[in-house]
């Protein structure tokens, strides 16, 4: 059967169905740019005070061509208000950033400084550029870019500080003294994940990883998010300043059992904006959608959109003339068409998904490239770490003095060669000369072993190219000494260390190429000699000119290698007396506390302290480092627990239920002082006996926090004790207090110190336990019925028997500081780049002003208990345009 098309009527209908169609779609098309201004996310935008006055500052700044911003941002991991997080502390990481923002390009570029460096010096910080959806960074203002995943989605999401403006709620409009206009709002974290989705959404679209009509998830990490912030708007009515406060679900959190919190203060200056140009771009970046897809990315719609239009419409006019002219073959091409793009449809939307797929696929692998570089450069900088940690193996020395030159694999290198390769000496294979302290180690130890030893030190040559320590003598480390004679600067000769010490049934060996081996922060120095007859000289025991190793607590382990010298449980880089304690634990076999050896204090036999000859004008600062004889006690400060909610009966009662936490200043309050409205709080009791003489006066105190008490026949200074912890917060090693003195002319008797808990509670004071019955006759309550005061913060009560010893002891006098600055002068100085003399002058003082030499003048050494260079003599020898009279032999001490 042949169809027939109704040539009366039929192509009329069809003309005007296709019209309208094509209508339809050229209005559909042109409608996205206003639906943007009613549909932010999906919904309606709610009016609000401040509203409008948002919306407008934030579109002005984004059709700036460029501004600039500074930025700092803070991320801190709170510990949540779990038993296992009880002692721990949060976790700050401080970032500052400064650079320009190009919203009508989409591009940013910056610099970001994490936790250190100085704005001043680009290359300690990091350079980040943004464009295209492409993020790159590169280390300081040098180096090759390299792409990164993300960046900035917790201060910057979609590269836009201002992004956080799209969820603003609860929006308070505030005017400065001078006129200027300020905001404060409430984030919706729901209302702002979904403008993240749509955002990544159609990012994804446009870059063909995601198909058109797919949706993305809302961002759970965004959804469960809360917040606040303040823009302050500068007289242009442009944003001036931003602060934003972001508390994020625990998903978020890198730690486990905290909660991550983010505050940013962005600073935004000198907008720059191009000449208003008349035409459909400038009309598109004037409109309010410019807020939800940036103005750059809008007038890149309208220049699609609008031609767009005109081709459709041109199609339309076309396919009407064809209809009144051949509407057979219009019909029949218009048929084929659409059974065309039927067919064909599938086909390309397979290959869509097939390339979004593998767009998918190239940005995980990117990722775990990524990832993998990031494991590899861990890694390396691991094996780094444990090969300076530990550079030469036990025995290398005797090993390389007893090699007959073996070689097993006919490769040209010894087996003892080989084997220090294999100890990480030497690097693998043909790389193993990179490692070699300079070139000429090549050739000596390609000549093989020879007894030349160009520093005297006692190691040849060749043995020292292969331990990897130094035989220069270039340079005098003090003027006598060559530099090779002790690699790593710290005064013990490479001999010593390379040979080793025996002790304990162990041969010990330190590391000549690091200046702290065990790197517990106290140099090789300070922990290998032993003077036990105090004569003066670092006792020998055996005679063979290496002096014995130093042993503080007998434990068999010599200091050098130790963690904790005195044994007293604080690990020696926290320790602030690392070689001496009142006391230190002692254990059985299975790791068991068993006792203490040593001085304990309690409250029956507290520590006694007096000092003598102390300058009567001068703050003496005296730190305590203690340890309870209970270490579970180190978890008890500041620990809160609660009292029963609404208890109304007894001397302490609960009426509100509120805690700590509730009445807590805004940015004071601890981690945990959600939990309760009891505190436990450890302080210092110090007893002084007659009146208070030798303190500073209270207002000082209070700065320290440290309270008076009058108590009989004297005073009382309770001092706050704060918790000293080890391997950020992951355990508590010792109690720490600072006392402040000014004496006088001495102290009348020793003060008497202990420690005490005090217990801290949330008072509500009952005013009345009266109440009117129903007859109207006034009855006694067991409960309260009124409250005169409601969580005044008093001490409850008082722990004062819980033994103790000292850990360390520190006291300082404070006199002040003299100090001198010395800089090339730039008017004089050929190439600033060239620090050559500050290097010699500094290397000079290290061995003249830093050791405190006193020689004399003169050609003979004869001390006269001056120091030969002060702070002040440095001004009068070197400054160039006052030095005139003072000769060489003079400025250098010759």
């Amino acid at each position: 059967m042949q169809l027939i098309p109704n040539q009366q009527k039929q192509p009329r209908q069809i003309s005007r169905l296709l019209l309208a169609a094509i209508a339809g779609a050229v209005f559909l098309l042109a409608s996205l740019i206003w639906v943007a201004q009613a549909r932010g996310d999906g919904q309606e935008l709610p009016a609000a005070d401040g509203r409008a006055a948002l919306d407008a500052a934030w579109q002005r700044a984004q059709t700036a061509e460029r501004y600039q911003f500074t930025a700092d941002v803070t991320e801190n991991n709170v510990p949540l208000a779990t038993f296992s997080n009880v002692g721990r502390s949060s976790q700050a990481t401080h970032y500052y950033m400064a650079g320009e923002s190009q919203p009508g390009a989409g591009a940013l570029n910056m610099t970001l400084w994490a936790n250190g460096g100085s704005v001043l010096d680009p290359a300690s910080g990091i350079s980040v550029r943004a464009a295209d959806g492409r993020v790159e960074a590169r280390p300081g203002a040098g180096g090759a870019w390299q792409t990164i995943d993300s960046f900035g989605s917790l201060f910057a999401p979609a590269g836009d500080f201002m992004s956080f403006l799209v969820a603003a709620t609860d929006i308070r409009v505030q005017t400065a003294a001078n006129g200027l206009l300020s905001y404060s709002f409430t984030i919706d974290g729901p209302r702002f994940a979904e403008f993240m989705r749509q955002q990544l959404q159609a990012q994804m679209i446009a870059s063909g990883e995601l198909l058109p009509g797919m949706t993305l998830q809302t961002p759970a990490i965004y959804a469960g998010m809360t917040g606040s912030g303040v823009l302050w708007l500068d007289a242009a009515g442009l944003p001036s300043r931003q602060e934003i406060h972001l508390t994020l679900p625990a998903e978020a959190s890198r730690q486990a059992d905290t909660r991550l919190t983010v505050d940013s203060v962005v600073t935004f200056t000198d907008y720059s904006f191009a000449p208003q140009r008349a035409g459909v771009a400038a009309w598109l970046r004037s409109l309010p959608a410019a807020r939800l897809f940036g103005a750059g990315r809008l007038a890149d719609i309208g220049a699609v959109i609008l031609p767009a239009s005109l081709f459709l419409v041109a199609i339309a006019w076309l396919a009407r003339l064809l209809w009144r002219s051949r509407p057979t073959v219009a019909y029949r091409f218009f048929a084929i068409l659409l059974v065309t793009i039927m067919l064909l449809t599938p086909l390309f939307q397979g290959a869509q998904i097939a390339r979004a797929a593998t767009l998918r696929l190239l940005r995980q692998e990117s990722r775990a490239a990524q990832q993998e570089d990031s494991a590899m450069q861990r890694a390396l900088a691991d094996w780094r770490e444990e090969a300076a940690a530990s550079t030469i193996p036990a025995g290398a020395l005797d090993r390389i003095r007893a090699d007959d030159g073996t070689d097993s694999d006919g490769d040209g290198l010894s087996d003892v060669v080989e084997w220090l390769q294999d100890e990480g000496t030497l690097a693998q294979e043909e790389g193993w000369a990179e490692l070699l302290l300079d070139l000429s180690c090549v050739t000596i130890v390609d000549d093989g072993y020879t007894t030349d030893d160009a520093d005297g030190d006692g190691l040849t040559d060749y043995e020292e190219c292969l331990l990897g320590t130094s035989s220069a003598t270039s340079t005098l480390r003090d003027g006598l000494t060559p530099d090779g004679r002790d690699s790593d600067g710290d005064s013990l000769p490479d001999l010593w260390e390379v040979t080793g010490y025996a002790y304990a049934g162990e041969h010990w060996y330190p590391d000549p190429l690091a200046a702290d081996s065990n790197f517990d922060a106290l140099p090789d120095t300070l922990e290998w000699e032993v003077d036990a007859n105090g004569d003066g000289e670092a006792d020998d025991s055996d005679g063979d000119g290496i002096p014995d190793m130093r042993d503080t607590d007998l434990d068999g382990i010599p200091d050098l290698f130790d963690r904790d010298n005195d044994g007293d449980g604080v690990p020696d880089r926290l320790d602030s007396s690392p070689f001496t304690a009142s006391a230190r634990p002692l254990y059985d076999s299975a790791g068991q506390l068993t006792g203490y050896d040593g001085r304990l204090f309690d409250d029956s036999n507290p520590l006694a302290l007096q000092f003598n000859d102390l300058s009567s004008d001068k703050l003496t600062f005296v730190e305590f480092q203690l340890r309870p004889t209970d270490p579970d006690h180190l978890w008890y400060a500041r620990n809160v627990l609660d009292w029963p909610q609404y208890d109304r009966r007894g001397q302490m009662q609960d009426d509100d239920n509120l805690t700590f936490l509730d009445i807590a200043e805004p940015g004071r309050a601890a981690a945990n002082d959600g939990n309760g409205d009891i505190r436990l709080v450890p302080m210092l009791e110090i007893y002084i006996p007659g009146p208070a003489s030798g303190l500073p006066d209270n207002a000082l105190l209070d700065q320290y926090g440290i309270s008076i008490q009058p108590a009989e026949a004297g005073v009382y200074a309770y001092v706050p004790v704060y918790v000293v912890a080890d391997d950020a917060g992951a355990a508590n090693v010792a109690f720490f207090a600072k006392m402040l003195y000014l004496p006088g002319a001495g102290w009348a008797a020793a003060h008497e110190i202990n420690l005490v808990w005090m217990v801290q509670a949330l008072v509500d004071r009952c005013a009345s336990y009266e109440y009117v019955d129903s007859e109207g006759e006034t009855q006694q309550s067991s409960d309260c019925q009124s409250y005169s005061a409601h969580n005044e913060v008093e001490v409850i009560h008082v722990y004062e028997n819980d033994p103790w010893y000292l850990t360390g002891l520190n006291v300082r006098e404070e006199h002040g500081v003299d100090f001198a600055i010395i800089y090339e002068d730039p008017a004089v100085d050929t190439d600033v780049n060239d620090d050559e003399a500050l290097i010699q002058l500094a290397q000079g003082f290290d061995y003249s002003l830093l050791i405190g030499r006193d020689c004399g003048s003169g050609d003979n050494c004869v001390a006269d208990g001056q120091r030969d260079i002060s702070v002040a003599t440095i001004y009068d020898r070197w400054n160039r345009t006052t030095n005139g009279a003072v000769s060489d032999d003079e400025r250098w001490g010759i």
